[in-house]
C-alpha cells in the first residue's frame, strides 16, 4: 500500500507510523500480528460491522459506523475496558427508584495495561506533533488523544478523539458519498472536535448562594 502522501519512509518506529498515519506500517504490522487476532480484538472493542479478512483491513477496508468507532476509542480512555453505547442512562419518577436503569457491561478489551499506556501515549501524540495537530486544545492542563481518518478519494474524513474523560467522534462527507476536495482527518474533523471538546470539557463557574435580606 502507499502512504498517504505517496511517500516511503523506509524502517520508523511504531510510534512514527501511528503519529504520522504511514499505511505501509501499518499493514505489515496487521499481517506480522494476524489477521484472525486483529478481527478479534476489534470484536472485543465493540465492532460489529463486517470486516473484511484482506491486507487492507488495517487501513479500515469495508464500512463501519461512526458510532462503532467512537466506541472503540472509548475503550482506549477507559484503561482497556469496552463500552456499551446507550441513549438512556435511567428511567423513573423523581423522588422514587428508577423504573429501569442501564446496566453497563464494561468487559477487559485490552488486558495488558503496559498496552494501554502506550497506545495513550501514542494517541497523544498525534495532536501533538502528528497528523491531528487540528486536534490540539493549547492548554497544557488538558491532555487530549485521538486519531485522524482519511477513505479513498477524499469520500470520508474523520477524527476520533478523548480528553477530561469525554469521548467524541466528528465524521464529515457528502450525502451522495462524492469525493471531497482535499479535506482530510486532520483538518475539518478534527477542527470541529476541538471546537466542541473545548466547550464540553470546559468546568462550570463555582455557584455561589447568599441569603436574602
Amino acid at each position: 500500500p502507499r502512504n498517504f502522501d505517496g511517500r516511503y519512509r523506509g524502517p520508523v518506529t511504531l510510534r512514527e507510523a501511528f503519529s504520522n498515519s504511514l499505511n505501509a506500517a501499518t499493514v505489515r504490522l496487521s499481517e506480522e500480528v494476524g489477521r484472525r487476532v486483529t478481527i478479534q480484538l476489534a470484536r472485543r472493542l465493540g465492532f460489529t460491522s463486517d470486516l473484511r479478512n484482506e491486507p487492507s483491513l488495517a487501513l479500515g477496508a469495508g464500512e463501519v459506523t461512526l458510532l462503532e468507532l467512537t466506541s472503540a476509542y472509548a475503550a482506549f480512555a477507559n484503561g482497556g475496558f469496552s463500552v456499551e453505547p446507550h441513549g438512556v442512562l435511567a428511567i423513573g419518577i423523581p423522588g422514587q427508584l428508577p423504573t429501569y436503569r442501564h446496566r453497563s457491561t464494561n468487559l477487559p478489551a485490552i488486558a495488558n495495561e503496559v498496552a494501554v499506556a502506550a497506545l495513550d501515549s501514542m494517541l497523544a501524540e498525534v495532536i501533538t506533533s502528528g497528523t491531528g495537530q487540528n486536534a490540539a486544545f493549547g492548554s497544557p492542563s488538558t491532555v487530549a488523544a485521538g486519531k485522524t481518518g482519511t477513505s479513498q478519494r477524499h469520500r470520508d474524513a474523520w477524527f476520533i478523539g478523548y480528553a477530561g474523560g469525554l469521548v467524541a467522534g466528528v465524521w464529515v462527507g457528502r450525502d451522495d458519498s462524492g469525493p471531497m476536495k482535499k479535506v482530510t482527518g486532520g483538518g475539518l474533523p478534527a477542527q470541529i472536535w476541538t471546537s466542541f471538546m473545548k466547550v464540553a470539557t470546559k468546568r462550570p463557574a463555582s455557584i455561589s448562594t447568599q441569603g436574602a435580606d
